[in-house]
């Protein structure tokens, strides 16, 4: 099984630097949709290796005397079949009390809506559109948005409630871009900016570039604080950058020519105009508090914060010895800032520093290759693509390590995917609650709530499968009840 494991992740290593290198914009979702499916791999094959039944001696954690708990998880309902699927990973997100997930059949994106607290579908299994992998889903609290893959695809807006069909856009995922803001959804297409109508896609506002130094390279949200965590796998596996509700009205377009342009997303209006903000070379960015931090993709990582609303010239921070490189930019604690260093042997650090000054505030090794972070209060979760996840306390000591993937329930406690129990872990102290034994031993799961869990049924093993205890096709799906 571990062979298998190794043959498996060394041709996803193989097909990622297969693909031809372009603009820096499509480099950098290239990169983003890479980590997601390995992630997405990873949770698949620790599933798997579940599902197999292996037991003591494995790497798998094991609490044999744990005690059973009073509120075990239990399915809502059978397992409904997800027809047609060819993926071995079905995609979802929660908005309220709704499940939308999303999967591939034919080349053509499928969905189901299901009621999280009854598990059952809504309304039927039906296909939107043309995909020619997998397909992205986004749950919000005023829509659903599930996107084809390729440059042919669309991005569909569904009714949260009914799952309805609002309206379509066409939008290539790898050079478009979609900003998740109230009073708009901001869609960059070919170009052009677009502030769009939730309910009829009517358009509220539209502004095209000057010229071609003036024309969006990427567009990116301004997170906070309050922004809430992620309580799904279907978008992206680099923690920070996830689909998620923007709070902050204003939105940051970086142009070809270095420039950055703040504009207010409900109207489009321009707040600011900063030029000379991007480097030479190719470089990555993310927004939080006000403050845009920017770093180079090649070695070594050099970080610069700009004050967004401000007109004073982007500050260096940190710069890194040698040839390591840096990634994963995240706020860490108050006046903190974490990411991942690494060298070209795969080895990794998680570093914390004071914006302000750059000083580093600690360092330790990260759990395992290919990491990534998300924050959640003085907390950093660091999930690796290897499967093993750990979280650091304000120190960067671990409070709680695993050899399997977790995930934020809430602020306050996270979920342990993978094991053969599935066990909640205290964010303060990693002190662990056994919620119960995974049906089965299997877990495919990709979205969440403190109450809920909406997992795949894996399909068939093969021909001595019974076909009146498997879903066809492609498997199934059920929602657990893991909480009051």
């Amino acid at each position: 099984m571990s062979s298998d494991l190794d043959r498996m992740f060394g041709a996803l290593r193989h097909d990622a630097d297969a693909i031809p290198l372009g603009p820096a914009s499509t480099a950098r979702r290239r990169g983003e949709r890479r980590r997601r499916t390995r992630l997405i791999a990873a949770t698949a094959a620790v599933a798997c290796l579940v599902g197999a039944g292996l037991t003591g001696g494995t790497w798998l954690a094991r609490r044999d005397a744990a005690p059973q708990p009073a509120h075990p998880p239990r399915p809502l309902t059978d397992v409904i079949p997800i027809e047609g699927n060819t993926d071995s990973f079905v995609p979802s997100a929660t908005s309220g009390d709704r499940v939308l997930l999303a999967w591939r059949t034919r080349g053509q994106l499928a969905v189901q809506l299901a009621d999280l607290e009854t598990g059952r579908p809504v309304q039927p299994a039906r296909t939107l559109g043309g995909t020619r992998d997998y397909p992205h889903v986004v749950g919000l609290p005023w829509a659903f948005v599930a996107i084809g893959d390729g440059p042919d695809s669309r991005a569909y807006i569904l009714d949260p409630r009914s799952g309805d069909l609002r309206w379509s856009l066409p939008m290539d995922d790898e050079t478009d871009d979609l900003l998740y803001h109230r009073d708009a959804l901001v869609a960059v297409v070919g170009g052009v900016t677009l502030g769009l109508d939730w309910d009829t896609g009517a358009r509220l506002w539209e502004l095209r570039p000057r010229g071609a130094s003036d024309r969006p390279s990427d567009s990116l949200g301004m997170f906070t604080p309050g922004d809430p965590l992620p309580r799904d796998l279907s978008l992206d596996a680099d923690a920070f950058g996830y689909a998620r509700p923007l709070a902050d009205d204003r939105m940051l377009q970086l142009t070809a020519g270095g420039t950055l342009l703040v504009r207010d997303a409900g109207t489009g209006a321009e707040l600011g105009r900063r030029p000379g903000i991007l480097p030479a070379t190719p470089a990555d960015y993310v927004a939080f508090d006000g403050q845009l931090y920017v770093w180079r993709r090649s070695a070594p990582f050099r970080l610069t914060v700009t004050d967004v609303d401000g007109d004073a010239l982007p500050r260096e921070i940190y710069r890194s010895a040698g040839g390591r490189f840096g990634s994963h930019v995240v706020p860490c604690g108050t006046g903190r800032v974490c990411f991942v260093e690494s060298t070209g042997d795969m080895r990794a650090e998680v570093v914390a520093i004071e914006a302000s000054s750059g000083r580093v505030a600690w360092r330790t090794p990260a759990p395992g290759a290919g990491p990534s972070l998300l924050p959640a209060g003085d907390r950093l979760l660091v999930s690796a693509q290897d499967r093993a996840s750990a979280l650091l306390d304000e120190n960067g000591r671990p409070v709680s390590e695993q050899q399997a993937p977790m995930v934020w329930l809430s602020t306050g406690s996270l979920l342990v995917l993978g094991r053969e129990e599935l066990v909640e872990v205290s964010a303060a102290d990693g002190s662990e609650r056994v919620l119960g034994i995974s049906p089965e031993g299997r877990w495919l799961c990709s979205s969440w709530t403190p109450r809920r869990l909406v997992c795949q049924t894996p399909p068939p093993p093969g021909p001595s499968a019974s076909p009146a205890s498997s879903p066809p096709d492609g498997g199934g799906f059920q929602i657990w009840a893991i909480g009051k």
